[in-house]
C-alpha cells in the first residue's frame, strides 16, 4: 500500500488557498493527495499520470467528487492548455510502492523483466536499450543519473554481458559481481540511473516547471516533492529564480517512523508573483 508524503502538510498547504477555482497534481499515482486537495477545499481537480495502472484508482476517486474531478493518462508539460488558470499545482516525484510492486523492472529486490517503463514518453524497455547502448554511453548514465563511483566497472561488466541481461536478477547479479562495497547502495544507484534514463525523467521535469509556470495565476502555488539529489537541484533553482515566498518542508521524525521510504524527501513551496 502506498502512503502519501507530506499528508499534513499538504492538507495545511491547501486549505490557506484563497478560493481556488482548479488545482492540478500532475502525478497522480494512487489518488493519496488529490483526495487531501478534494476534502480540504472547494477547488476543482484535473488530475494527470503518465502510468496507465493508475486509471483504476482514479475511477474510484471519479465516483466520490464527480464533476469535481478529472483525469486524463498524460505527460505533465501538457498541462499548457490550461495557461493562467490553475491556482495551485502539485507534483510528487517519488516513485510509488505501486510501482515499486508492479512486475516492470524498477526495484533489485524483486525479479521481473528488465523493462523500467512508467508509460508515456518511456524510451523503451530497459533490457532492450541495453544491447545497443555504447560502453560510453551506460557509463555516462549511471555516472551522469545514479552519481554511481563505479561506473567504470559497472558499464564495462554490462557492456560484455548485455545479451544475458533480461531480468532485474540477471542485472543485480551482474552488478554485485563487480561491485566489492556498499553494493546496495550502488544497486540503488544503477537502478535509479537507468530508471531516469528510460523515462526521461529529467528533461520532462525541465519541461513540466516551464509550462508549470504558465500554467499557474497570479499569486498561485506551486508545491513539489522530491526525493533525490538530481531532481531536487533542478526545482531549487527553478523556484529561486521565478517564485517568491520560498519554503523548505523537510519530514518529522513521526511521518519517518511511519513511512520510511519519506526519509529523503524535500517539499518545496513557492508562489507565482
Amino acid at each position: 500500500m502506498h502512503i502519501s508524503v507530506f499528508p499534513q502538510e499538504i492538507k495545511n498547504l491547501v486549505k490557506n488557498l484563497n478560493n481556488p477555482l482548479l488545482s492540478i497534481d500532475f502525478t497522480f499515482g494512487g489518488g493519496g493527495h488529490t483526495k487531501i486537495i478534494l476534502d480540504n477545499c472547494s477547488t476543482n481537480v484535473m488530475a494527470l499520470d503518465r502510468d496507465v495502472t493508475t486509471t483504476p484508482f482514479a475511477d474510484i476517486i471519479k465516483n466520490t467528487y464527480g464533476d469535481r474531478f478529472n483525469f486524463h493518462v498524460d505527460i505533465s508539460y501538457r498541462l499548457k492548455v490550461y495557461t493562467n488558470r490553475a491556482d495551485f499545482i502539485l507534483g510528487d516525484l517519488g516513485l510509488s510502492q505501486m510501482q515499486l510492486q508492479n512486475p516492470r523492472g524498477f526495484s533489485y529486490k524483486d525479479n521481473s523483466d528488465l523493462d523500467m517503463q512508467m508509460g508515456v514518453d518511456s524510451l523503451g524497455s530497459l533490457s532492450n536499450f541495453l544491447k545497443s547502448l555504447s560502453e560510453y554511453k551506460i557509463g555516462e548514465i549511471l555516472r551522469e543519473y545514479g552519481e554511481e563511483p563505479q561506473w567504470r566497472k559497472i558499464s564495462n561488466a554490462i557492456t560484455n554481458n548485455r545479451m544475458a541481461i533480461h531480468t532485474t536478477k540477471d542485472l543485480k547479479d551482474l552488478i554485485a559481481g563487480v561491485v566489492k562495497k556498499d553494493l546496495n547502495k550502488a544497486l540503488s544507484r544503477c537502478f535509479q540511473a537507468f530508471r531516469i534514463f528510460i523515462n526521461q525523467e529529467l528533461l520532462i521535469l525541465d519541461k513540466t516547471l516551464e509550462v508549470a509556470y504558465e500554467v499557474l495565476t497570479k499569486g498561485g502555488v506551486l508545491a513539489l516533492i522530491t526525493f533525490h539529489s538530481l531532481e531536487d537541484r533542478i526545482v531549487k533553482t527553478f523556484f529561486k529564480k521565478n517564485l517568491i515566498d520560498l519554503q523548505l518542508i523537510l519530514p518529522q521524525e513521526e511521518e519517518i517512523m511511519r513511512n520510511p521510504s519519506c526519509r529523503s524527501a524535500k517539499l518545496r513551496i513557492g508562489v507565482k508573483p
